[in-house]
Parts: structure tokens; C-alpha cells; sequence
């Protein structure tokens, strides 16, 4: 037991972890991977997919390897570590990312609950953030519980979901794959999506403490790689099993589950919708806490406090609730491609030249 319990620790809670938190409602709706994949062809998609589990392995087994060195587990020590002074530019970002995340999921949850269930829009806003605030308070081992229940579920439901339409569709599916329709804009759209992607690993550090040495953190981030692309196969598979026009539609699984009549798989894959709807803004907000806690506990000050964590998950969910009020969310979300290349800059360069860049700051700080 105590052999399994470390290969969990080190290896799969991460991936749970990160995993849970990545896929939020555009990658599970099949959205972003139309928008970044499947536009660019069967087979173009699919060297997408693999390419940006290269671009997650590779950055985030080194971002392990730091953390597991200097004992790194929130994202204001690691980027002290990483680039000094600097750190606070990823502290902006990270924080922006968090709200704006806030604001479009609950959205997302008040629509899609009224739209498939009729329920009132802000019955599910408000219940969304509820469930948010309660497992916040709760600590960091209840919110890794709950995103290893959370990626165990989307996992168990896409499963069923490709099995369902590979039994039904796959004849239609192996002949798109054997076209080799490959677009030329694959290798940027994929690295746009890792980028993206990549800005909220940082602030998931605390799940990595189970880590002990660098060859620990590699297979780690591989693992993490794996389990963050295999879902985006599979809803590209499951793509590919509609007629051309579903890369058209704003919701594309549901659509397809929808015109194919599978009724309780489709209420099963909205329900798994809504459990990652909270996985990801709890992952995010848990970030958050563990940098605050963190600043708490240097002081003497008690590093978990249940109060606090209500309320900084309250002030969030207030500025996030403000920003959807005065349609400030449409503005921000242009700003994704920015928020990108910010990542880049501040984050997967200096990690991958981390010793020169450290010795640079070195002298001139």
C-alpha cells in the first residue's frame, strides 16, 4: 500500500491535478479542440495533439525538477526563484487569469444548467461558486481529493462516449484518418493551446510535494503530458465522427451526442461539464490560497485559515461576478493570445534557459 500511495503522490496526483484543471468547459464541449485541432485536418490535428504533449512533458517536467530542488510549491516563491524581481509580472497574470476564468465558467455553468435542465441561470452561477468557497476552505488535500475524483470522471465518461461512437461511426471515423488532411497552421495553433495552457501550471505546485528527485519530476511531467492530451484525442475522434458541419457548432460533442439521440449520455457528459466547471476555478483558487497562506506563514501568522480562505474565494467570486456585469469579459478574453505569449516570455523561456538566465539576474541585481 505504501508503494502505491507513492507512486500516486508523485506521479498521479500531479496529472489528476493539472489535469482537472485544464479541461474547463471549451475543452470538454469540444470547442478548443476544434478551434485548435480538428480544423487543422484529421490527421493534422492528431500531430497537433502530439506535439503539445512534447511542449507540456518538456516544460512542466522541468518545472518539477526546479520545485522538487528548492522546495517550491507556490507560484510567488518559484518565480522569485525563476526570474526575481520579475516574479510579480506572473503574479498579474495569474490573478487576471483566475478572475477571467471565474467570470466565463460561471457563465458557462448558469447557461448550460438552464438550457439543459431549465434551471434558473444563477442557480447554477451561485451554486457553482458555493461549491467553490466550501472545498477552499477545506484545504489542500480535500481540493486534491476532489480533482482526482473529478479527472477519474471526465476520463470514465469521454471513454464511454468514444466507445459509443467508434461502435456506431467507425468507419466514418478510420476514413477521415486515412485521408491525411493535414493544414499548415497545426504546429502554431498547437503551440498557442500549450502556451495558453501552461500559465496555470505554476500555481499548481502544491499537488508536486510528493516528488523527490529530478528523475521522479520527468516521469512526472510526462505522465502529466499523457493525461492532459489523451482526452483531446479522444474528443477529436469523437469529432470526426459528426458530418463537416459540426466544426461549426458552439457546443460540438453536445451537438453530436444531441443528433445522435443518446440521450442519458448526453446528461452524463453535461453533469461531468459541470464537475469541471468547479475543478478547474478550485484548482486555480487553491493556487491563490497557497501563495497567500504561504505569506501568512512567514509572518507567524496561522498558514490555513478556513476565514481567509472564504474570503479571498468571496472577493474573486465578487470581482468576478462585477466584471460579467459590466461585459468586461468579451475584452479580456481577446486577450487570451497576449496572455500567451506573456507566458512565454516570463515563464517556459526562463525555465527552459533557467541556469544562464539565473546567473544574469545574478549580476545585475
Amino acid at each position: 500500500m505504501n508503494w502505491l500511495s507513492s507512486v500516486y503522490r508523485r506521479y498521479l496526483l500531479p496529472a489528476f491535478v493539472i489535469q482537472s484543471v485544464l479541461l474547463a468547459g471549451g475543452f470538454g464541449t469540444g470547442r478548443e479542440i476544434v478551434e485548435y485541432f480538428s480544423s487543422n485536418g484529421a490527421l493534422g490535428a492528431l500531430l497537433g495533439l502530439g506535439f503539445a504533449f512534447v511542449i507540456f512533458s518538456l516544460v512542466i517536467s522541468m518545472t518539477f525538477i526546479l520545485a522538487q530542488q528548492y522546495s517550491l510549491y507556490n507560484y510567488q516563491d518559484f518565480f522569485q526563484k525563476l526570474i526575481g524581481r520579475y516574479s510579480v509580472i506572473y503574479e498579474v497574470v495569474y490573478v487576471l487569469t483566475l478572475v477571467l476564468v471565474m467570470s466565463i465558467v460561471g457563465s458557462a455553468a448558469g447557461s448550460l444548467l438552464e438550457q439543459m435542465f431549465s434551471l434558473p441561470y444563477y442557480l447554477g452561477v451561485f451554486s457553482l461558486y458555493a461549491v467553490v468557497c466550501a472545498l477552499s476552505c477545506l484545504g489542500v488535500e480535500s481540493v486534491n481529493r476532489f480533482l482526482t475524483v473529478s479527472t477519474l470522471t471526465v476520463y470514465l465518461v469521454i471513454i464511454v462516449v468514444i466507445v459509443t461512437m467508434f461502435l456506431q461511426y467507425n468507419t466514418q471515423i478510420l476514413g477521415k484518418l486515412l485521408v491525411f488532411d493535414v493544414k499548415p497552421g497545426w504546429l502554431l495553433d498547437s503551440s498557442e493551446f500549450a502556451l495558453y495552457n501552461l500559465a496555470a501550471i505554476p500555481g499548481l505546485l502544491y499537488c508536486a510535494r510528493g516528488i523527490e528527485k529530478p528523475a521522479q519530476a520527468v516521469y512526472a511531467g510526462i505522465t502529466v503530458g499523457a493525461v492532459i492530451v489523451l482526452p483531446g484525442v479522444m474528443l477529436h475522434l469523437v469529432l470526426l465522427s459528426g458530418p463537416s458541419d459540426v466544426f461549426q457548432q458552439r457546443l460540438p460533442v453536445l451537438w453530436i451526442l444531441e443528433r445522435g439521440d443518446h440521450q442519458y449520455l448526453l446528461i452524463a457528459y453535461v453533469l461531468m461539464l459541470a464537475l469541471t466547471f468547479c475543478a478547474t476555478i478550485i484548482g486555480l483558487m487553491q493556487g491563490l490560497l497557497t501563495r497567500i497562506n504561504k505569506r501568512f506563514e512567514s509572518q507567524g501568522i496561522n498558514s490555513a485559515s478556513a476565514v481567509r480562505s472564504a474570503l479571498v474565494s468571496l472577493s474573486t467570486i465578487m470581482i468576478s461576478l462585477a466584471l460579467s456585469s459590466v461585459g468586461l469579459i468579451d475584452l479580456i478574453a481577446k486577450g487570451y493570445p497576449i496572455l500567451a505569449y506573456s507566458i512565454l516570455a516570463v515563464y517556459v523561456l526562463p525555465m527552459l534557459f533557467h541556469r544562464l538566465l539565473h546567473r544574469l539576474l545574478h549580476r545585475l541585481l
